[in-house]
């Protein structure tokens, strides 16, 4: 019998969802509520995210953000979320994510794609 308890480490200083790269709408926008609402996260083990400053720009425009630090232990030691403030991830959009205020600056991309369009 394989054991499954999961005792490895990802090898990552960070992860966030979405995460970086292209992802379907289908994935922030489900049946049951939208991670615009429950909010972007960013998670790290390593990285302290206290304090973290996040900003989001798409097609030059910055995005307006708000950022809430969650409990550590839940996944990983350190993680905050944050919920787009008059906008909402559209399709055919690219979103860079900048978090500052840390020790280690964080930086992504995260391409919003409709997998329903043929």
């Amino acid at each position: 019998m394989q054991n499954l308890r999961g005792t490895g480490r990802a090898g990552k200083p960070w992860m966030a969802w979405p995460p970086q790269g292209i992802v379907p709408i289908q994935a922030i926008v489900a049946r049951r509520g939208s991670l615009d609402t429950t909010g972007w996260t960013v998670q790290s083990d390593t990285i302290n995210l206290a304090g973290a400053s996040v900003t989001v720009t798409s097609g030059g425009a910055a995005r307006a953000v708000t950022v809430t630090q969650l409990m550590g232990g839940y996944g990983s030691r350190y993680a905050f979320r944050f919920n787009p403030q008059g906008w909402q991830s559209t399709a055919g959009e690219t979103y860079s994510v900048s978090v500052t205020g840390i020790p280690t600056p964080i930086s992504y991309q995260v391409t919003v794609v409709d997998c329903a369009t043929p």
